[in-house]
């Protein structure tokens, strides 16, 4: 032997345990132990065509979940289809057949007969990273206690017409003309996006209710495109969709109770019902002094809509940055999922709630891990009808800095990491159809959302994709096969960003160099060596 250099072991001996080497660094650095594939249905009735996937899908928690999303990446179903639709699989058939075990079953693909549904439940594809393409599927589960789900996923659009049940929209109006800062004449008009023009300000009459608006069938919000950057609340008495019709009479009628409901918040000079804002000695600063605010609608689906901010150059007492913001809602849900990026990174940015007297101030618990979910909420008469109202920011207990309070505004001051942040904000009505009528039954309610969010459904894939792969006997051939295919999709998926000042995708919280960053650089090192004259 040379001195200086290994000899190169044979790939037979290193494949099979480099491949469990590598999957282990995978598994260590995501978090999460590998979950037991479902298994497979047995016949009842024929399927026209094999499902791309299987899906079982778990609910954690030992109360029923109602209108529960559950996102499925294209990546995860391993398929590029451009469209996709989703079958319920009946459960007891696979409950009964006490054979189907994961060892001994035959592909899930070709043994998926147990549909039972005539036609695909409601789904929605969607992009959740923002970045402009559709990137998987969403789907919503009502479940029972503890219940089990299965999914039949196929490679083809839904053959059915969905109630649309969230919307989000800007509207400005066109064919009038600007005289100083009033907007005279014209209609109004929905667009894609929309920059505000340098005339615009509060009250211009430009802006259909001031900004854009975004609603489930729960209830409705607008935030204010100007110097004040407010959040509102359009409270609602209908399940069905009402921003369309808001406003088109100008600004007074949606401030009084009609046949859909009406705007119920003051928001003054607050954060109103979950705005963002720069905590700076004592107080916080809007979002007021921008050099453009913009808005465009990034989805506007039946089952998922959202919208982007973005406001370049915000001057803060310390620094100027670009903040964006994506604000986005499932339907049958009162949440509002927000989440922020500044560059330069404003370390204090602050989120809260506007203060009003006669309510009740409410924490969630802090006895919890730093990942889990907790809430600050107000409770009260605090609606502009003076109905019980309650509001709520939600976020991740290790997110936050300081709870604290200034003039107008009780305020989460929150850390942001690499110049990121997520939170939800949410409001409760009463008069709501089936809405929460007291302050038991919101902190009720609160808690489960936080549950709900902190432990996600359960699932487990098994696609046609996979199977195939994993077909026949494995050789070290093979090993080095997957290997390399599992090293390059934990590189597209967040090995990348693996570096100094990076962003660690699976913990959200900055890149740390510990034990599961370096087996898994050692895998890398360890394949290109078993690998380096693999195609």
């Amino acid at each position: 032997m040379i001195p200086g250099l290994i000899p190169k072991p044979p790939r037979a001996a290193i494949a099979i345990p480099l491949l469990t080497a590598l999957l282990a660094g995978l598994s260590a650095c995501s978090d999460k132990a590998p979950e037991a594939e479902p298994p497979p249905p047995t016949s009842k009735t024929a399927v026209e065509s094999k499902p791309v996937a299987m899906v079982e899908v778990a609910n954690p928690s030992n109360f029923a979940r109602s209108d529960q999303p559950v996102y499925l990446s294209r990546q995860a179903l391993g398929t590029t289809a451009e469209h996709l639709s989703v079958w319920v699989v009946d459960a007891q058939s696979i409950v009964e057949d006490a054979q189907s075990t994961v060892e001994d079953a035959q592909s899930i693909v070709e043994d998926a007969q147990s549909i039972v549904e005539d036609s695909p439940i409601p789904s929605q594809m969607v992009d959740m990273d923002g970045d402009g393409s559709e990137d998987g599927l969403l789907v919503l589960l009502n479940f029972d206690p503890a219940e089990k789900k299965y999914l039949a996923i196929k490679d083809s659009p839904a053959q059915l017409k969905i109630k649309s049940r969230t919307q989000a929209e800007i509207s400005a109006k066109q064919g009038g003309k600007w005289e100083e800062h009033k907007y005279i004449g014209g209609t109004f008009k929905n667009l894609d996006s929309l920059i505000a023009p340098p005339a615009h300000t509060d009250h211009s009459g430009y802006i259909r209710y001031e900004g854009p608006g975004i609603e489930s069938d729960k209830v409705g919000y607008r935030i204010y495109l100007d110097w004040r950057n407010g959040f509102d609340i359009f409270g609602k008495t209908t399940s069905a969709l009402a921003l369309q019709n808001v406003g088109q009479d100008g600004f007074e009628s949606y401030h009084h109770l009609s046949d859909w409901g009406m705007d119920i918040l003051k928001v003054g000079d607050s954060l109103g019902a979950g705005g963002f804002g720069y905590w700076h000695d004592g107080r916080v600063e809007a979002v007021s002094k921008v050099n453009q605010r913009a808005v465009r609608i990034s989805a506007n689906g039946p089952l998922l809509s959202s919208f982007e901010l973005t406001y370049k150059n915000w001057q803060t007492t310390s620094l100027k940055t670009d903040l964006s913001a994506r604000l986005s809602m499932v339907a049958g849900s009162r949440l509002v999922n927000a989440t922020l990026k500044s560059n330069p990174a404003v370390d204090k940015l602050a989120i809260g709630l506007v203060k009003h007297d006669n309510t009740q101030w409410i924490e969630g618990s802090t006895d919890i891990t730093g990942r889990a979910y907790t809430y600050v909420a107000s409770y009260g008469p605090q609606s502009l009808n003076d109905d019980n109202l309650g509001m709520a920011l939600i976020f991740r207990k290790q997110d936050r800095a300081e709870q604290t309070e200034d003039e107008h505004s009780y305020v989460s001051v929150m850390k942001t990491p690499a110049g990121k942040m997520e939170y939800y904000f949410l409001a409760a009505w009463e008069k709501e159809p089936g809405g929460i009528k007291n302050q038991q039954e919101f902190i009720q309610y609160l808690e489960r959302e936080i549950e709900k969010l902190t432990l996600k459904p359960r699932v487990s894939i098994k696609s046609q994709l996979s199977t195939e792969a994993k077909a026949g006997p494995l050789t070290p051939e093979q090993a080095t096969d997957w290997a390399v295919k599992l090293a390059d999709a934990q590189l597209q998926t967040s090995a990348l960003d693996y570096r100094y000042g990076g962003w660690d995708p699976v913990r959200a919280r900055p890149l740390e160099f510990e034990y599961t960053t370096g087996l898994l650089m050692q895998g890398y090192d360890e394949l290109y060596r078993a690998a380096s004259d693999h195609n």
